[in-house]
């Protein structure tokens, strides 16, 4: 497999994940205040990235596992926490706790795809997918959950695609433009 065709499949599997964190958060449906919400995926990816990072080797702290856990969910606990503060936090069921740990787990992979897809494939042929997964975001927002942005959203994703776009004509020009005088 190509390193191109391999960028353009972790793009598209963290355009994936990305849409299923969505998803799930979108499933609880209002149950959950968001800073309560936030906060549990926050403990949960943290964990999650721990057991990544410590599966693959690559915790080289001085503190031992157990206290770099402890610092990263404290971390989180207090920036998310401070933030409920004024909230009254409910109790989960099984369903709601199921759609955080799934949110936890599609929004670790969409970040680690993302990142993935950067060491791997030439960026100016995997750009052109990270500007359609905005597209992709807003059809399956309004398709699935009936939600489009505001006018102001919209300004602001026109202006992140257009000056995206507009970088890569200016350095695939840039780059004919020096190959001719070569």
């Amino acid at each position: 497999m190509s390193p191109n065709l391999r960028g353009a499949l972790l793009m598209m599997a963290s355009m994936a994940a990305f849409t299923l964190n969505d998803a799930c958060i979108k499933a609880t449906d209002n149950a959950l205040p968001l800073f309560q919400l936030l906060t549990l995926r926050g403990i949960v990816t943290t964990l999650l990235i721990y057991l990544l990072a410590r599966r693959l080797g690559a915790l080289r702290f001085n503190l031992s596992h157990r206290d770099w856990m402890l610092v990263a969910s404290l971390a989180v606990l207090a920036f998310f926490g401070i933030g409920s503060i004024g909230t009254d936090w409910q109790p989960l069921d099984m369903c709601l706790s199921l759609l955080v740990a799934g949110a936890s787990f599609f929004i670790l992979g969409g970040y680690l795809f993302s990142v993935m897809v950067m060491r791997v494939g030439d960026i100016s042929f995997i750009a052109p997918f990270r500007y359609t997964g905005l597209l992709w975001a807003l059809a399956l927002g309004w398709l699935v959950f009936g939600d489009w942005p505001s006018d102001l959203t919209m300004l602001g994703a026109i202006i992140v695609v257009s000056t995206g776009v507009f970088t890569l004509y200016r350095e695939r020009n840039v780059k004919a433009t020096s190959s001719d005088r070569r």
